[in-house]
């Protein structure tokens, strides 16, 4: 079987999977519309949940690390301490994306994924900084550090046809400035898309919807969607992305595919459990909202 075809088939797979899951992962997946929200918007006064949102994603990043880093043959204490420090770093990145000011998306988006290449460096032994993978929009960009440095890049495959679901989509809008400064795309939809929900988060891509409450109310939405799209990078960089490798070894051709585009597997895995676990059961729903003060009950 030639390069071509193992290629083709992987991506009309990809393709396949994303395509069926994410019109129902949106549905299941949103923020409700603004009639239905919680009125409360966040202040930043509360230290006590954000000081419990921080451990939590501390020993989320230790356990990643030190799990991974044993069943490659190391010391799980080797990658509990600075899987930890990852953790906290990713944190402080989606604390900084539920803010409003412009580009806050973009920095964001960037703290939290030099958190998440800590883990994945701790979980195979590297230096916490030998390589840093670091998204803009459906891109990644690869940095090794040791070398260099050399920065090399990556297309999200996931994330490549959602983006482009959105730009072929009637009655979808592509925003350039929520765009650019939100780090991902954006666009805004109308009807044409079903679904009882006022913005949603598919493979890093954000979907915002119009229900006649005007633009700034709308907007209020952008900030929950963010923190999906850096749990989206977190897991991806740290479960999705070694799992992807391993896979693409065992496929004749895979590794070079893989040198060019990470396949985003963890987009149709995210949206089968949006639609099976109810929202008050879903953790990565309570945090965006703790961060947000945007309810999404029923998505996200």
């Amino acid at each position: 079987m030639t390069r071509r075809i193992i290629t083709r088939r992987i991506f009309i797979a990809t393709a396949l999977v994303l395509v069926g899951v994410a019109p129902l992962a949106a549905q299941g997946s949103g923020a409700l519309p603004p009639a239905f929200e919680t009125p409360e918007l966040r202040d930043g006064s509360d230290w006590g949940e954000d000081l419990g949102l921080l451990g939590i994603n501390s020993v989320l990043g230790a356990l990643t690390a030190g799990i991974l880093r044993e069943y490659r043959g190391g010391s799980f204490w080797d990658g509990v301490w600075p899987g930890a420090v990852g953790g906290g770093v990713g944190y402080v990145g989606k604390r900084i994306v539920a803010e409003r000011f412009t580009a806050a998306g973009l920095i964001g988006r960037q703290v939290s994924a030099l958190g998440s290449s800590v883990i994945r460096n701790a979980s195979e032994g590297r230096g916490s900084f030998e390589r840093l993978a670091l998204p803009f929009g459906p891109v990644r960009l690869y940095v090794n550090t040791v070398e260099g440095p050399r920065v090399s890049a990556k297309v999200d495959l996931a994330a490549t046809i959602m983006a482009g679901w959105g730009v072929l989509e009637d009655g979808a809008d592509f925003q350039l400035g929520e765009s650019l400064s939100s780090g991902t795309p954006v666009f805004r939809v109308g009807d044409s898309v079903d679904g009882d929900w006022a913005g949603a988060h598919v493979a890093g891509v954000v979907l915002l919807r119009d229900y006649g409450a005007g633009e700034a109310e709308s907007l209020r939405i952008l900030p929950h969607e963010r923190v999906h799209v850096l749990q989206y990078d977190q897991i991806f960089l740290s479960w999705s992305a070694p799992v992807e490798a391993s896979i693409l070894t065992h496929i004749p051709g895979g590794e070079s595919f893989g040198r060019y585009v990470d396949l985003g597997l963890n987009a149709p895995v995210f949206g089968i459990l949006n639609m099976l676990v109810p929202y008050e059961a879903r953790p990565w729903e309570q945090e965006a909202y703790y961060l947000t003060r945007v309810r999404s009950e029923g998505g996200g």
